[in-house]
């Protein structure tokens, strides 16, 4: 049984305008699956790195797929939410096929099928992004609070004004010293768009 599979109920079957070989009629070659980038972590399939990715250079001549439909997408999506929680602060938006080797093995991909859960990875992604505006107005005020703390430290302020996404990233606490974030108690990159409108006011004011 494949790590993140979740309890389906049962199910009437696929949507009526598809049937299993027009669905694997467009699942990418056989190499996609016998040759994937063995250094990615397949978050989902290896549930956080505590298993080992299954990558077998031998994969099954058959594979008895079907489309999923929203519903078990969804499932699918709150099932790896129990278990991958983190990783979902970090989740980008995936742009290729080839995003998806960084959240599940060849053995996986394989037996869901890359469609599928090339739909899960994009449903996880944007139910992130409209849930991020609500979480980080919960903690405006407390980081808000910190910030200001914070920026009475010349140094931290003048690091802040030298940051610079192209060249030093996404990740804009990369401005700070480890010991300048000792007190946010866990709160990373998570909360980037908070960072960003304070930087953008901080710009405004000096």
């Amino acid at each position: 049984m494949a790590h993140f599979k979740p309890e389906f109920n049962a199910r009437e079957g696929p949507p009526s305008d598809w049937d299993d070989m027009k669905y694997l009629a467009f699942e990418p070659p056989l190499e996609f699956f016998t040759k994937p980038p063995k250094h990615l972590p397949a978050y989902f399939s290896t549930r956080m790195g505590t298993r080992p990715r299954r990558d077998p250079d031998v994969l099954p001549t058959s594979r008895d797929i079907s489309p999923w439909d929203a519903a078990q997408i969804k499932e699918a999506a709150d099932t790896i939410r129990t278990y991958c929680f983190p990783i979902f602060k970090h989740i980008k938006q995936p742009l290729s096929y080839h995003d998806l080797h960084s959240y599940w093995d060849s053995t996986d991909l394989w037996e869901f099928g890359v469609q599928n859960l090339w739909n899960v990875l994009q449903h996880l992604y944007w139910e992130t992004q409209r849930e991020l505006p609500d979480i980080c107005s919960e903690v405006r005020v407390h980081v808000e609070e910190w910030v200001g703390v914070l920026l009475e430290n010349l140094r931290c302020r003048e690091s802040l004004l030298k940051w610079d996404e192209d060249e030093d990233g996404d990740d804009i606490l990369g401005a700070f010293q480890p010991e300048d974030l000792k007190d946010l108690d866990g709160l990373d990159m998570y909360w980037l768009p908070l960072f960003i409108q304070l930087l953008d006011v901080l710009n405004v004011l000096w």
